[in-house]
């Protein structure tokens, strides 16, 4: 048996702390402290008995759920992180500011002819379930994910979580060549000398989103972009 299925099947028989161990010998320690410290602390919770049977349920699954995450990402190729031929999904984080919601709902009902299709998961923040530490989920996400769009606007760079937490870890995955970093312009805003900068962003010639009359048209365009990234990396 692989060890990807390995793993799963250690996660599906509570036996997270074996899990783990092969989840670092495979991914790394960065790719798994944030679980593990999550595991410590849920156990620690247990023995001073200050969490409920339900409470200590959700947060198990919660854990669980993050592993499996984790588990698809093993079998990458040795010292690139780019997947291997023949991966059938993608994993994909939506970075934004709250203030662009509606536009972040927007891009996201475009992807789902990719999502039907089998070949994306898309996440964002709102699917963090009540009682989760938000914080260690999102970093989490952010280590699986295999694309990361950062959906550009004043808000998101004005964003003090965005900036410090979630565009450094990004763009370190990226320069590791573990992600795909997709720059993509929402709003009209000063974006020149910024790291992502460097990286091919969308819409074509950069041009907001914002800015364009037919919305479902550049919505569109941005979709079937990520269709032929995903489709490259798929090989």
């Amino acid at each position: 048996m692989d060890k990807k299925n390995t793993v799963k099947e250690l996660i599906a028989d509570n036996r997270i702390p074996d899990a783990l161990v092969i989840l670092r010998e495979e991914l790394g320690d960065n790719a798994v402290f944030l679980l593990e410290s999550q595991w410590k602390q849920l156990r620690s919770d247990e023995i001073s008995g200050i969490l409920s049977y339900a409470e200590t349920t959700q947060r198990r699954n919660q854990i669980g759920h993050a592993l499996l995450n984790l588990a698809d990402e093993i079998g990458r190729r040795p010292g690139t992180g780019v997947p291997v031929q023949g991966k059938q999904q993608f994993k994909l984080f939506l970075s934004y500011s709250h203030k662009d919601e509606d536009l972040k709902e927007q891009l996201d009902i475009h992807f789902s002819g990719l999502r039907r299709s089998g070949k994306i998961a898309t996440w964002n923040d709102r699917q963090i379930l009540p009682g989760a530490e938000w914080n260690e989920e999102i970093k989490a996400e952010l280590h699986s994910a295999d694309i990361i769009l950062f959906l550009i606007s004043a808000h998101f760079i004005a964003s003090d979580y965005i900036w410090k937490e979630e565009v450094p870890l990004a763009l370190e995955r990226q320069k590791r060549k573990e992600a795909v970093v997709v720059p993509i312009l929402l709003r009209p805003c000063d974006v020149e000398g910024l790291d992502f900068m460097r990286l091919q962003g969308l819409p074509k010639n950069f041009q907001p989103v914002s800015s364009f009359p037919d919305r479902d048209e550049v919505l569109s365009q941005i979709a079937k972009e990520i269709r032929r990234l995903v489709d490259s990396l798929a090989g």
